[in-house]
């Protein structure tokens, strides 16, 4: 979990919009307005 802590960061860092939720002890993040898996992957794997 860390990594993706630290791509988030690297996001934000470039401008991108996150937000992380937790529900139900499950924690995920919204990306530039989308939590859709793709979305997420489309512009956190620029940051690998």
């Amino acid at each position: 979990m860390d990594q993706l802590h630290n791509l988030a960061d690297k996001a934000m860092a470039d401008g991108h919009t996150v937000e992380w939720y937790n529900t139900g002890g499950i924690e995920y993040l919204e990306v530039d307005g989308s939590s859709a898996t793709a979305d997420v992957l489309d512009v956190l794997t620029k940051y690998v």
